[in-house]
């Protein structure tokens, strides 16, 4: 390689990088920060950039300037390539065969954090040199690809893109009380007894709350005193004996939990099981890693909840 392609290969990652930290940030000022640049000089690689590939990137109204769907385009591919980029060059510098690099990680809201951390523990024994960030969101896959890497989610595989998708564990969605609340207010024998109480729901993915799921199949509607997406407050809500909710839970035990401190309400009638998936979109960097990554990820969990 010629030491012109060299510089020139640099200076469109300089290029990128300005397109990126733009789409990112949504200002000039802020993307110029970010960078450690000034602003004429942000404006003279995204010139620059517009020159190089033909189209127009930018456009401004007033004083807003906004990507065109071209520098969306540009913007995404181009976070991939710098990543590449990046991991290749500290791979050479390690001289470690591995997978390196920072990752945004969606997730749902109100995972317990111990879970989490055990969860976290078996991919990083592998890849030790990863980084994440981590965002709980009500609807994990609305982040791809854009403002996350990476989705935990409990929604199935998306069917529209090239996408990447390992199933990490299965969750079982059910009814959950505390013994003195039902000890205080009856224990249901049939759905239609629910009607006499105070209940309380996560907010699933695609459905909405007041449906819950029949095992034999289907849905009935309830009245809910309150729903959330956030998982952990719903559960608390159960916990305090404030009703009957509804929640998912997983292989593993909930940390820190009394054992009977929950018990199960209508589990012949009323549940369903649920996959918990990793989604990210399909790259060739990513996808041996990617499925190796959470491969160990399973097996961890699989390791823990038959011990």
């Amino acid at each position: 390689m010629s030491w012109i392609l060299v510089v020139r290969t640099a200076m469109n990652l300089e290029r990128l990088r300005a397109l990126v930290s733009f789409q990112t940030h949504g200002t000039l000022s802020q993307a110029a920060s970010s960078l450690g640049l000034s602003q004429r000089t942000i404006r003279s690689l995204l010139a620059a950039l517009e020159q190089e590939v033909g189209v127009a990137l930018l456009h401004q109204v007033g004083r807003s300037l906004t990507l065109t769907t071209a520098g969306l385009e540009l913007a995404r591919g181009g976070r991939e390539l710098i990543r590449e980029a990046e991991a290749a060059i500290e791979r050479v510098a390690s001289r470690a065969d591995e997978l390196i690099g920072s990752f945004r990680v969606a997730i749902p809201i109100g995972l317990p954090p111990p879970l989490l951390v055990m969860v976290l523990r078996f991919g990083h024994t592998r890849y030790p040199k990863l980084r994440s960030q981590i965002f709980p969101v009500a609807q994990p896959l609305a982040r791809l690809p854009d403002r996350a890497d990476i989705a935990m989610t409990f929604e199935p595989r998306p069917a529209d893109g090239p996408w990447l998708s390992a199933q990490l564990a299965m969750a079982n969605e059910g009814l959950f009380a505390a013994p003195d609340y039902l000890a205080r207010v009856g224990t249901p024998r049939q759905v239609t007894d629910l009607q006499q109480h105070d209940l309380f729901s996560w907010i699933p993915p695609k459905s909405p709350p007041e449906k819950w799921p029949l095992v034999a199949g289907g849905t009935f509607d309830v009245e809910l005193s309150h729903c959330s997406p956030d998982i952990g407050l719903i559960r608390e809500c159960a916990l305090a004996g404030l009703g009957i909710a509804r929640f998912p839970t997983g292989e593993l035990p909930y940390p820190g939990t009394v054992p009977g401190s929950l018990v199960p309400v209508l589990p012949e009638l009323v549940g369903r099981s649920l996959p918990v998936r990793a989604v990210m979109p399909d790259t060739p960097r990513m996808r041996r890693p990617f499925l190796d990554f959470f491969g160990n990820i399973r097996k961890g969990v699989r390791a823990l909840a038959d011990g």
